[in-house]
């Protein structure tokens, strides 16, 4: 098992991230991304974090669940948090492509105008298996 130390070390070293540096968090809401997030706040880089939610309006109440879900999670943490709400399917027909690349490209898109309107040095993303 990984205590924190261990979590902490393995973070700083593979990753070979300096303390206090700055981080975009994309969160979804779903487990791997809310563990990811929980594990960051745990330990102590000194980390500046500033979350990112995308709601693609793909599954109706549950999009909006996970929004509220990482909003309060935010609140409670005192994490800034920045949500874009997209017409997911809207874009995918404009573009011609798959709702997969499309959401790819949403989200990246987003992510990267974030980093740089705000000078962030890392962007986090959790991906299960």
């Amino acid at each position: 098992m990984m205590n924190n130390y261990s979590f902490k070390k393995r973070v700083s070293e593979t990753l070979n991230i300096p303390y206090g540096a700055s981080v975009l968090v994309a969160v979804s809401g779903g487990v791997d991304s809310m563990c990811m997030l929980h594990a960051l706040c745990s330990i102590d880089l000194d980390l500046r974090l500033y979350v990112a939610h995308v709601n693609f309006n793909l599954r109706g109440a549950e999009s909006d669940a996970d929004e509220s879900l990482v909003r309060q999670w935010c609140n409670e943490k005192g994490l800034e948090l920045f949500v874009n709400s997209v017409d997911t399917i809207s874009y995918c027909k404009h573009k011609g492509v798959s709702m997969e690349m499309g959401a790819r490209e949403l989200r990246y898109g987003w992510f990267e105008s974030l980093i740089k309107e705000r000078g962030i040095q890392y962007l986090f993303t959790a991906h299960n298996a």
